[in-house]
C-alpha cells in the first residue's frame, strides 16, 4: 500500500480507489486514495480530467475515451500508469474487441485488441498484471495454435472466448492451461469477473518472482565461503561440526553465519531454511556424508 493522497481540481476533489475502481483485491498503485463509491469516483475523475484537460491543452474528449488510466496517466504522470492491470483482447471481430474494449474500460482497466495472433505477437507487453482474452476461432492462426506453440509469453492467463460450445475444445484449451473458457454470447458479469480472476493469479505470480528474484540477488551476494557455510547450517550442523569440516573456528563460523542471515534477510534459522529450499540450496557433500 501507499501513501494516500488528493489531487485538487477546480471546486472538485479527485481521488479516486484503483482497488475500488478495479474491484481487484491486492492490486493497487502507489498512490492509493479511497473514495465512497465507484460510480461517483468515475464521474469525479472525468470532471476533474475535462478541467486537466483545458490546462494541459488534451481534448476532453480524448481524455474520456481513454478511460480511467488516461485521466490517470495525465494526473499522475506516464511512469504511474504502467501499475494499471491490462487486457489483451485478440479477435477477428471488430464489433467483439469494441464492445470487450468498452466494457472494460467502463471497470478501470485498460485494453490493448488486436485482430490477430500475429499483430499480439508484435506487441510490447505492458509491466503489469495482465490477462489475454483470446478467440479460439480466427483468421490465420487460431487461439488454440498459439497457446500450444507460444513460447515468448508463457505466463500470461489467456481466458478463451469462442462462439461454438465445443467440448473437446474447451478440454484441450484448459488442458493447455488457459484459465477459463466463455462462450458467446456471454453476460458482461461473466467476462468481468473471468478477469478479475485471471489478473489477480497474474499479480500472485509477479510477486512470487519478484520476490524470488530478491532472493536470488541476496543469495548472490554471499562470498564463497558464506555459501558453504549456508549449506552446511540448513543441513542442521552445529557450529563445531562446521569449523571442524572447513578447517577454521567456532567464531570464524559465527561471523559467517551472522553474516549469512543478515544478507539473506532472515529472521530465524527456519526463515533461512525455507530460503534455501526455494533456492535450492545444494547440501555439501561432507555433511550429506554424516
Amino acid at each position: 500500500m501507499g501513501n494516500s493522497s488528493k489531487v485538487p481540481c477546480g471546486a472538485f476533489w479527485a481521488p479516486f480507489s484503483l482497488r475500488l475502481a478495479l474491484r481487484l483485491p491486492g492490486i493497487c498503485c502507489r498512490n492509493r486514495v479511497t473514495l465512497g463509491g465507484r460510480g461517483t469516483g468515475i464521474i469525479q475523475l472525468f470532471r476533474c480530467a475535462s478541467s486537466w484537460s483545458r490546462k494541459v491543452s488534451r481534448p476532453r474528449s480524448a481524455i474520456l475515451g481513454e478511460g480511467i488510466s488516461g485521466a490517470y496517466e495525465m494526473l499522475n504522470g506516464p511512469a504511474e500508469v504502467e501499475c494499471v492491470p491490462i487486457v489483451y483482447v485478440v479477435d477477428d471481430d471488430e464489433a467483439i474487441r469494441r464492445s470487450l474494449t468498452n466494457l472494460l474500460r467502463s471497470v478501470g482497466l485498460r485494453v490493448q485488441s488486436f485482430g490477430s495472433t500475429s499483430e499480439f505477437r508484435l506487441a510490447s507487453l505492458a509491466d503489469a498484471p495482465s490477462c489475454l482474452l483470446l478467440d479460439v476461432r480466427l483468421r490465420g492462426e487460431s487461439g488454440l495454435a498459439f497457446q500450444q506453440q507460444v513460447t515468448d509469453r508463457p505466463n500470461i492467463p489467456i481466458i478463451f472466448i469462442t462462439g461454438f460450445a465445443d467440448v473437446d475444445i474447451c478440454k484441450r484449451a484448459m488442458k493447455g492451461g488457459a484459465v477459463d473458457f466463455l462462450v458467446k454470447p456471454f453476460a458482461d458479469q461473466d467476462v468481468i469477473d473471468a478477469v478479475n480472476g485471471a489478473l489477480a493469479s497474474d499479480q500472485k505470480r509477479r510477486e512470487k518472482d519478484q520476490s524470488h528474484k530478491a532472493l536470488k540477488a541476496a543469495y548472490e551476494q554471499l562470498t564463497r565461503r558464506e555459501r558453504e557455510v549456508l549449506g552446511l547450517v540448513v543441513s542442521g550442523a552445529l557450529n563445531k561440526q562446521i569449523a571442524a569440516w572447513l578447517g577454521v573456528s567456532v567464531i570464524t563460523v559465527k561471523l559467517h553465519r551472522a553474516s549469512v542471515m543478515k544478507k539473506m534477510d532472515a529472521s530465524s534459522l527456519a526463515d533461512l531454511v525455507r530460503k534455501a529450499e526455494a533456492l535450492g540450496v545444494e547440501i555439501p557433500v561432507v555433511a550429506q556424508a554424516q
